[in-house]
C-alpha cells in the first residue's frame, strides 16, 4: 500500500487505499536515489574544479603582482643606474671588443655637444681621438686581454676644440659565462689640477727669478745710470769741436744712447716684475682709463701708421679698479698690437656690458698668434720678438687677476688678435662719471 485516507459518502465513512507491487516502488526510488548521487557528484566535482580554478587564478595573480613588482624594481635600478651614469661629473663610455661605443654618458656627449646617435656604433678611436688605427698602449685593450681594470695617468684629448687632460681608466664587464664582452672607459679630467699644479709650479719659480732679477737689475741699473751721464758729457764735448768732422763719432753715440734706452727700459721692466704690483682697488670708469691712455698713444699710433677705432658704451657701470695699474695691463696688450701690424693697420678698442661683467676688447689687424705659441702668450719670459723679455702679458695677467678679472684671446693668422679683459661689474650708480660730465654728448667714433 502506497497511500491510504478514510472519505464519506451518502453518510457512510469509506476506507479507501492504494496499493502497487513492490518491484515498482523499488524501482522508482533506487532511480531517484541515482539521479540523486549523479548530482550531488556534480556538485561535488563542480566545486572541486571551481576550487582549483580560483587557487591557479589566485597563484597566476599572485605571480603577476611579484613580476610587475620585481619588473619595477629593475626599472626603478636601471633607472638609478641610469641617473648615476648620467649625473656623473666624468664622461663614460662603454665599447665592445671591436671597440665599437655602444653607449656615452650626458658629460662625455656635452664634451663633444653630439647625441648619442653620433656615437653608436662608431669606433672609439676615431669619435675620440681622431685616429684611424686602435689607440697605441690602450687600456681598453689591456682590459680585453688580461680581463683587469687598466689605468693610464697621463693622456689627452681634443673636445669640442678643447684639449682636456684626463686619466683614463678601463673595467671589464663580463658575460654569463665569465668572458669579458665590453669594456666601461672612465675619463676624469684633471686639467684643473694639473692647471693648477703648473701655478703653484709657476709661482715657485717666479718667486725665485723675481728675486733674482730684482738683484740683477738693481746692480745693473746704477752703472748704466753712469754709463748714460757719461754718454750725455761726451755728446757735449763733441759739440766743443763743431769745426771737425765728428759726424761718424756722432752716429755712433746716438747708437750708444739707442741701446742704453733699452736696457734701461729692459731693467725697469724686470724691476716691475720683481715687484708685482698689488692694486689698491677703488671705484671707477673703464671708459675714462681707456680714454686717457688712447689720448696718450695718439702721437705713436699715427707714427706706426696705426688707425685707432674707440668703441666705448656710455652707459658702463662702474668697477673697482686699479686705474694707474689697469692703464698698463691695457698699455701692454697694446704695445703688443702695435709691434703685430709693423706695416700699419687697425686697432679697435671697445667696452661694452656683458654678463654682469665689464669686457674691454683690443682687436689688432696684425699676424696673429701661431697656434704653437699660444700656450705660452701669457707666460713669463716668452717672448718672439727680437730684444723682448716676454714680461708684459704676464704682468698683464697678474694685474687684471688682482682686480678679480680674466683676460683671454683669440688669434687669426694674418687676419689679427682680438684680446678680452673682463671685470666684476658694480651696481650701477645714477650720477654722472667725470668722462660724462666732461663729455655729455660725447659718441664712439675714430681717434
Amino acid at each position: 500500500m502506497i497511500a491510504y485516507a478514510p472519505v464519506q459518502i451518502d453518510g457512510h465513512l469509506w476506507s479507501v487505499g492504494v496499493v502497487t507491487p513492490y518491484s515498482d516502488v523499488t524501482q522508482v526510488v533506487w532511480g531517484s536515489f541515482k539521479n540523486s548521487a549523479l548530482l550531488l557528484t556534480i556538485m561535488a566535482c563542480t566545486l572541486l574544479a571551481g576550487t582549483y580554478v580560483g587557487h591557479k587564478i589566485n597563484q597566476g595573480r599572485i605571480r603577476a603582482e611579484e613580476k610587475l613588482k620585481w619588473g619595477e624594481e629593475i626599472l626603478k635600478s636601471q633607472n638609478r643606474l641610469q641617473a648615476l651614469f648620467d649625473g656623473a661629473p666624468d664622461a663614460i663610455a662603454i665599447v665592445d671588443r671591436n671597440y665599437r661605443i655602444s653607449m656615452v654618458n650626458k658629460t662625455g656627449l656635452t664634451w663633444y655637444n653630439r647625441k648619442l646617435e653620433e656615437f653608436a656604433g662608431q669606433a672609439c678611436f676615431q669619435e675620440f681621438q681622431g685616429r684611424s688605427d686602435p689607440c697605441p698602449n690602450c687600456p681598453a685593450e689591456e682590459s680585453f686581454r688580461t680581463g683587469q681594470p687598466a689605468f693610464r695617468r697621463k693622456a689627452s684629448l681634443i673636445a669640442n676644440e678643447t684639449k682636456h687632460y684626463i686619466q683614463l681608466f678601463t673595467f671589464p664587464l663580463r658575460n654569463r659565462n665569465g668572458e669579458v664582452e665590453e669594456v666601461v672607459e672612465f675619463v676624469k679630467d684633471v686639467t684643473g689640477e694639473r692647471e693648477l699644479q703648473q701655478q703653484i709650479i709657476q709661482s715657485e719659480r717666479l718667486a725665485v727669478v723675481g728675486k733674482m732679477s730684482a738683484n740683477v737689475a738693481h746692480e745693473i741699473k746704477n752703472p748704466l745710470g753712469t754709463i748714460v751721464l757719461n754718454a750725455e758729457l761726451l755728446e757735449e764735448e763733441l759739440e766743443r769741436f763743431a769745426e771737425r768732422d765728428t759726424a761718424e763719432a756722432q752716429n755712433l753715440l746716438q747708437v750708444i744712447k739707442s741701446e742704453l734706452d733699452r736696457l734701461i727700459e729692459v731693467v725697469e721692466e724686470y724691476l716691475q716684475f720683481a715687484r708685482l704690483p698689488q692694486v689698491k682697488l677703488e671705484k671707477g670708469n673703464v671708459n675714462e682709463v681707456i680714454s686717457g691712455l688712447l689720448l696718450f698713444l695718439k702721437e705713436e699710433a699715427g707714427g706706426r701708421n696705426v688707425m685707432v677705432v674707440e668703441e666705448l658704451e656710455t652707459s658702463l657701470p662702474p668697477v673697482q679698479l686699479d686705474a694707474k695699474q689697469l692703464r698698463q695691463a691695457l698699455l701692454n696688450i697694446i704695445k703688443n698690437s702695435f709691434e703685430a701690424m709693423p706695416d700699419g693697420g687697425k686697432l679697435t678698442v671697445s667696452t661694452a656690458k656683458k654678463d654682469g661683467q665689464v669686457e674691454i676688447t683690443i682687436a689688432d689687424t696684425g699676424r696673429g698668434i701661431s697656434e704653437e705659441h699660444r700656450e705660452h702668450v701669457f707666460a713669463p719670459f716668452f717672448s718672439t720678438k727680437h730684444g723682448g723679455t716676454g714680461l708684459g702679458l704676464s704682468i698683464t695677467d697678474h694685474i687684471v687677476k688682482e682686480h678679480r678679472g680674466s683676460v683671454s684671446f683669440e688669434s687669426y693668422l694674418n687676419l689679427g688678435t682680438i684680446f678680452t679683459v673682463r671685470l666684476p661689474a658694480l651696481p650701477f650708480d645714477s650720477s654722472p662719471s667725470r668722462e660724462e660730465k666732461r663729455h655729455p654728448h660725447s659718441h664712439p667714433g675714430v681717434r
